[in-house]
């Protein structure tokens, strides 16, 4: 399937359709993944919604939600990224996107479907199943280079970091949301890696070089563009 085709269908049930900016949005935000990845996340159900007072109407009565209280978040039982209109950025969408290749890509399931494609009784079955699941995310679990796991990358970086405001994150991220859990740490890490801000970067290969050495790995596996180390090593961290 063309990334065209995967761009469109994960904006499957939006109506009115998103305005020529938002599309944009999307559009960079997928570019930090590669066509395996996102067929990978099609396959599994993927797609973006913009009310942040809903859920898509396949899995109402099925699902509760609050109101989402950020700019973006990824609802893992339903595979569902909310969105706000007003607030939303590149970065939030590339975290939340992030989140979601996290988690199909731990999916043992071998022949994916999207949830809403399921009869109702087989939904209801698949959302309770992916609810129940202790570890949804990857990251949870995954080793890196030196057999270091996910929490101890992030724990190394909590205790290298001098001082709070330099942080690899990207500016439009809430204070100390990378250091919530493996899961935060990598969609945060692989936002920055794959992203624009070079000062986050530098501060990523700084701080956080186990994560930046995992991520560079990945992102050759997957024959995505990866940052110059040497730009990094020698730009100066305010």
């Amino acid at each position: 399937m063309s990334r065209e085709r995967i761009i469109s269908n994960m904006q499957r049930g939006i109506s009115p359709p998103l305005s020529p900016e938002v599309q944009q949005q999307l559009t960079q935000a997928l570019e930090a993944f590669s066509l395996s990845q996102l067929e990978r996340m099609n396959s599994a159900g993927v797609r973006f919604w913009p009310h942040p007072h809903s859920v898509p109407p396949e899995f109402r009565g099925i699902v509760e939600v609050d109101a989402l209280s950020s700019p973006a978040a990824y609802l893992p039982p339903i595979r569902v990224i909310r969105f706000h209109l007003d607030s939303l950025t590149v970065n939030h969408l590339r975290h939340e996107l992030a989140h979601a290749w996290d988690d199909v890509r731990n999916d043992p399931a071998r022949d994916l479907r999207p949830l809403d494609s399921l009869p109702e009784s087989q939904r209801r079955a698949a959302v309770g199943r992916l609810a129940r699941q202790r570890s949804p995310f990857a990251s949870q679990a995954l080793r890196g280079r030196g057999r270091l796991s996910l929490r101890q990358m992030m724990e190394r970086y909590r205790a290298r970091l001098p001082r709070r405001e330099l942080t690899f994150a990207n500016p439009s991220t809430r204070e100390g949301h990378e250091l919530r859990g493996p899961y935060e740490f990598y969609a945060e890490g692989y936002s920055v890696f794959h992203g624009t801000c070079v000062m986050c970067q530098a501060r990523l290969l700084r701080y956080a070089s186990e994560l930046y050495d995992y991520l560079e790995e990945e992102s050759r596996t997957y024959h995505l563009a990866t940052p110059n180390r040497t730009v990094l090593q020698s730009y100066p961290i305010r």
